[in-house]
């Protein structure tokens, strides 16, 4: 099970933009789009040149905590019974931030 979801806050952890903090735009396998990160050139006909976002892979992030990098955990809540996600540096509970379009 994938724990990080589309629109969750993250750090690179690792690679040429470490430190860098962003959000999730795209999540395609293992490789996610992060939002102004690692961003490339590349030539299109008839176009020129177009600036688009490259995929970082998954084990080269990680969910932000306030500050710092957390791993997330998936436990039961006691109220509800069903599945969550929190963040294991502080036991918080990862509310779903989707945005809707």
């Amino acid at each position: 099970m994938r724990k990080l979801k589309k629109w969750d806050p993250v750090i690179v952890i690792s690679w040429k933009h470490k430190w860098a903090k962003s959000t999730i735009v795209k999540i395609e396998g293992e490789r996610v789009f992060l939002h102004d990160v690692n961003k490339v050139k590349k030539a299109v006909k008839w176009q020129g040149f177009i600036e688009k976002e490259a995929p970082i892979h998954i084990s080269n992030i990680a969910y932000l905590d306030g500050d710092k990098p957390s791993r997330v955990g998936i436990k039961i809540d006691e109220k509800t019974g069903k599945r969550v996600r929190y963040a294991k540096r502080s036991w918080k509970i990862i509310v779903d931030n989707a945005k809707k379009a």
